[in-house]
């Protein structure tokens, strides 16, 4: 009875120190994480260990949801390289190297830096992110290398100084974790802006960014779970998510199998997750669903409409469908050459359209200021030649009047007696002094003088 009792005793001591060595959220150097052991973060919120997914036997290290009943893994580490027992162990180094060992030998996965190092720690934060840290000085961190999934605070982008890419990437299905070839990130090509592909195919892409969200997830600008941002600076260019309420769990995640990425928020009452939004959402959601010279209108069939002037490409078409994801060619009765360009986006039609409109303004701006010199010249020329024109008339009327003062002589021009016209005719050529005017052989010319009086 006695040799029982104590048993009892040893037994929930056991099971105490257990429970209490369990729910640490640091291990330093001279510890290790051993198949069956736990760090928990301090808020309880997030837990690292070893597990199985689904019926798979291998194990793998990974971040779950710790709170929750149904376990939700949010982290993998050694995703390419799974463990066949439970023999794994995770050690930090005094260099600050991060080592997951089997059988406390052969290494499946590591993480090591350059850095000079004096006390380093490893860390599981309430954020969800293993860190190691020297200090307050972070070495490395699991949110630079993610799986399929994005938590809240978490950068997904590039660094423009290395141009190091942080990327998430599926589960090749429920029972395998390793790498698939769905993925998610920002892209600088066209964007910047969110793409996710299934290997070099785009499948969706978010729009570029308008200050309170993408221009292509318009449903994510009002809500009540959380805010999403997206950075672009000097050095680099990232995605993230906050939560507005810390009572709300919300998680990003890429699907395989249906080729989608989904964000989830956590029911508490229900103890389930709830799917808040599917990206693409829709058929129409897909990138370049219709392909060229075509748009996609969900409330019609077929989905994919050619535009004016076009006709399906029907020689692209599948054959247990009614769509055409080859596009539509233009109609025509006679033989036409068909160049093919690669689709341009929305967004570079409208900056062509600019620098066009830009190019064209300054070609006009340049020919209308060399018509106004040319004006101005062919202006400048007329005048000068009026005014030449002006003095040579000015010099014939005064050699005339030279002419007649020279003729009539100053004695014989009239002054006015009184208001009217005086007219005096002389024959011209005629010797005065003669009297015999009639009889003159010249010939003769009568001016007629008016004169004012």
């Amino acid at each position: 009875m006695e040799m029982g009792f104590y048993f009892y005793i040893l037994c929930c001591s056991l099971i105490f120190f257990s429970k209490d060595s369990t729910a640490i959220d640091t291990i330093s150097v001279s510890e290790s994480l051993t198949d069956g052991m736990t760090l928990v973060s301090n808020d309880g919120s997030f837990a690292l260990g070893f597990f199985f997914p689904g019926s798979s036997k291998s194990r793998y290290l990974g971040i779950w949801y710790h709170n929750h009943p149904m376990q939700t893994v949010v982290w993998v580490a050694n995703r390419i390289t799974p463990i066949n027992d439970s023999t794994g162990v995770l050690k930090i180094r005094s260099s600050g190297k991060l080592v997951l060992q089997i059988q406390n030998t052969t290494a499946v996965w590591s993480a090591n830096w350059t850095a000079t190092v004096e006390n380093p720690v490893l860390q599981l934060l309430d954020s969800g992110n293993l860190v190691v840290r020297d200090g307050k000085r972070y070495l490395w961190q699991s949110f630079d290398y993610p799986s399929d999934t994005i938590l809240p605070g978490m950068k997904i982008g590039v660094d423009l100084r290395t141009g190091f890419q942080i990327r998430v990437s599926a589960w090749k299905n429920w029972d395998d974790p390793s790498p698939a070839d769905l993925t998610y990130g920002v892209e600088l090509v066209e964007g910047p802006e969110m793409v996710l592909r299934k290997g070099s195919e785009k499948l969706y892409r978010s729009g570029l960014w308008i200050g309170n969200g993408f221009s292509g997830s318009q449903d994510y600008r009002a809500n009540p779970f959380f805010v999403i941002n997206f950075v672009w600076k000097k050095n680099e260019v990232y995605y993230t998510f906050l939560l507005k309420n810390e009572s709300v769990t919300s998680r990003l995640v890429l699907n395989q199998t249906e080729g989608v990425r989904k964000r989830y928020t956590w029911n508490p009452e229900t103890q389930t997750w709830n799917l808040f939004s599917m990206r693409p959402s829709d058929y129409c959601d897909t990138y370049g669903v219709c392909g060229p010279n075509a748009n996609c209108e969900n409330n019609k069939f077929p989905f994919c409409q050619c535009l004016t002037g076009f006709t399906p490409d029907w020689s692209k078409r599948s054959s247990n469908s009614s769509e055409y994801p080859g596009g539509c060619i233009r109609k025509s009765d006679g033989m036409d050459l068909y160049i093919r360009v690669p689709a341009s986006e929305i967004e570079l039609k409208k900056r062509a359209n600019v620098k066009l409109a830009i190019i064209l303004a300054t070609v006009i701006a340049a020919l209308l200021g060399i018509l106004l010199v040319v004006c101005y010249i062919c202006r400048s020329k007329r005048k000068l030649k009026a005014e030449s024109e002006g003095n040579n008339v000015n010099d014939k009327e005064s050699e005339d009047e030279d002419l007649e003062l020279a003729i009539f002589g100053r004695n014989e021009l009239f002054s006015p007696q009184q208001p009217g016209f005086l007219v005096y005719n002389r024959p011209f050529g005629a010797d005065s002094s003669s009297g015999n005017d009639r009889s003159s052989s010249r010939n003769e010319i009568s001016l007629s003088i008016l004169e004012a009086r």
